[in-house]
């Protein structure tokens, strides 16, 4: 029986823990249930200490955001030498005791697969989670939508992203990547993690047969205060810190030049707002370029644990 670790990072989600720690309570096989809290000032802390007294805790006290808060469990499933780290979002879980299990053995027979996710439902299995839908919509992924539709699914299907939901790392993958990445507090991290999986020769995949509910209450994409500037600086961090660039010195640079010509082209032309903006731009890229070097380097090589 391969040994999982089911990580789980809680901040305020007292309205899913039944659903979420259930369906890992309730898995046809047997599973080790880490909950990194992240500061919760709601009843969270204290329903999982009253009804899941088996789930690991952690109490950070405090928002260490999705990445570093996962990377806690990470370590200690690593440490504890998990064949399997699942990840699960506080507000999704697998409708079937069953699925679990189910993607291990998937796996096992496609083992070329770093992550595997299932296929992702909103909360009344009615139409897929919105944002699962629209990475699977690309003209790249007709085979999926037609073996769905033909009722002749393949058992696994290669893709380029699946958002953090439902991860199942295989071991052989977690300890060649490792943990998230430090530069992305909330958002992205996901994007840079299969960047890396990628890189070291692993394959993300989707299982269509299985379905996992994830419950954002008609939530349509990243909230309001991590657009604007925010998401201009996770796209700028996207494209540096992809280690698939093999020459991301030289890519640095390039975006450092463009910025500036766009900031001297703004200011002659007396476009202020415009100004200040690729301003901010330019300086959050000048204080993050040693970082980005830094993850560069260390997320081309494999992960140490030390």
């Amino acid at each position: 029986m391969p040994s999982v670790f089911a990580i789980v990072v809680t901040f305020n989600g007292e309205k899913w823990l039944q659903h979420c720690f259930d369906s890992l309570k309730n898995s046809s096989i047997p599973v080790h249930t880490i909950a990194i809290d992240n500061g919760s000032t709601d009843n969270t802390i204290k329903l999982l200490q009253q009804q899941y007294p088996e789930v690991e805790l952690v109490i950070t006290e405090k928002n260490l955001g999705f990445g570093k808060a996962n990377n806690i469990g990470i370590k200690k499933a690593l440490e504890q030498n998990a064949d399997y780290i699942y990840l699960l979002n506080q507000d999704a879980w697998l409708i079937n005791s069953t699925d679990l299990e189910e993607m291990i053995s998937l796996h096992q027979h496609h083992p070329e697969f770093g992550i595997v996710s299932p296929m992702h439902v909103n909360k009344q299995v009615s139409n897929l989670d919105y944002n699962f839908s629209r990475h699977i919509s690309h003209p790249d992924y007709s085979e999926i939508i037609s073996g769905i539709y033909l009722n002749k699914p393949k058992e696994v299907y290669e893709v380029k992203f699946v958002n953090a939901a439902f991860w199942l790392i295989s071991s052989a993958c977690a300890k060649k990547v490792g943990l998230f990445d430090s530069l992305f507090f909330h958002y992205g991290e996901d994007v840079n993690y299969i960047q890396r999986v990628k890189y070291h020769n692993f394959k993300v995949g989707i299982c269509p047969k299985i379905k996992g509910i994830h419950d954002r209450m008609g939530r349509k994409g990243i909230p309001e205060k991590f657009m604007g500037m925010e998401k201009e600086k996770r796209k700028l961090l996207f494209k540096l810190a992809d280690v698939n660039n093999k020459n991301y010195k030289k890519q640095i640079f390039k975006s450092q030049l463009i910025i500036i010509v766009s900031l001297m082209w703004n200011l002659i032309t007396l476009k202020i707002s415009e100004s200040k903006r690729y301003l901010k731009i330019l300086n959050y890229l000048n204080s993050h370029k040693k970082s980005i070097k830094e993850s560069q380097v260390k997320n081309r090589a494999p992960y140490r644990n030390d």
